[in-house]
């Protein structure tokens, strides 16, 4: 009996052993560990919220976010920020909307391995760290008019979607006297459209419409093609080769699909510069936090 009780011991410690070793710690905050099974855990969760990409330092970025939520977390328990437990009822009924029932919900969080009570808690966290941040950072970041104006002035092709033109075509083949000929034959055509001694109405009624017309996009057409979607492209550019010969356009209008003036894209400007301050704000706090606190972080699988 005391051989079968002994052997159980060894048993229960080498797998009690065994799942430390397996857990194995990626970090040390003040007197709390964070484990590679808590880095899981999280990725987990924020799938649950729909914020998991797949990328390859997944686990790395992961721990990061970890340690900084861990230092602000710690912090809004030392200036004793209360949760908002209403947007935290609405953020779990949130994610119950993507299931059938509550059942489905539990049975999927239970696979998971996590649980209600252990969502709740930590959209509670959330919540404080939430209120932390907008009264430590958000609320001291400032965009100013003029900075919105000079970020504006300095940076118009931003805000620029893709161009469109709109064109007419004719196609001149490349017939049984090769493609030198048809090259020389659309180039001759193009100077005479440009000196008007040939009208487009002429050039159509001589090879018919081409295929390429109406409204392009940038996006939608060969490289070959670019070179129409200049700023100051001729209403007869040079013709251009493709597969089946030689192009010969008429540029009708062209869409730079550029803002018309800064009030088109201010919000957008605000949103950029503000998103920027922050992030560096943030940043700071955190070293602060970092400071004043045990970070020890390690190798990780």
């Amino acid at each position: 009996m005391k051989m079968l009780k002994l052997f159980l011991f060894v048993l229960l410690f080498c797998f009690s052993y065994m799942h430390v070793y397996a857990d194995k710690i990626a970090a040390i905050v003040d007197d709390e560990v964070i484990t590679e099974g808590d880095i899981d855990r999280a990725m987990m969760f924020m799938r649950y919220q729909n914020n998991m990409q797949h990328e390859e330092d997944a686990k790395k970025k992961v721990l990061d976010h970890m340690i900084e939520s861990k230092l602000l977390y710690s912090e809004a328990k030392r200036q004793k920020i209360e949760p908002d437990l209403k947007q935290v009822r609405l953020a779990i009924e949130r994610i119950k909307e993507h299931f059938d029932n509550e059942e489905a919900f539990e049975e999927s969080l239970k696979k998971e391995g996590l649980s209600v009570n252990a969502l709740y808690d930590k959209f509670k966290e959330q919540s404080m760290v939430k209120t932390l941040v907008d009264k430590e950072v958000a609320s001291k970041v400032f965009v100013s008019p003029v900075e919105i104006s000079k970020y504006y002035e300095e940076h118009k092709d931003e805000f620029c979607k893709v161009p469109k033109i709109k064109v007419n075509s004719v196609l001149i083949p490349i017939g049984k006297d090769g493609r030198e000929t048809a090259s020389m034959e659309a180039e001759t055509i193009v100077l005479s459209l440009r000196d008007g001694s040939e009208t487009w109405k002429d050039l159509q009624g001589k090879y018919g419409e081409g295929i390429i017309n109406g409204w392009i996009s940038k996006d939608d057409v060969s490289p070959a093609l670019y070179g129409l979607f200049s700023p100051d492209t001729e209403v007869y550019p040079d013709p251009v080769e493709l597969k089946s010969g030689f192009y010969i356009f008429r540029v009708r209008d062209v869409d730079s699909n550029c803002p018309d003036s800064l009030e088109d894209v201010k919000d957008a400007v605000y949103s950029k510069l503000y998103k920027e301050k922050f992030n560096e704000a943030l940043a700071e706090f955190v070293e602060k936090l970092k400071d004043r606190s045990y970070v020890k972080v390690f190798p990780i699988d």
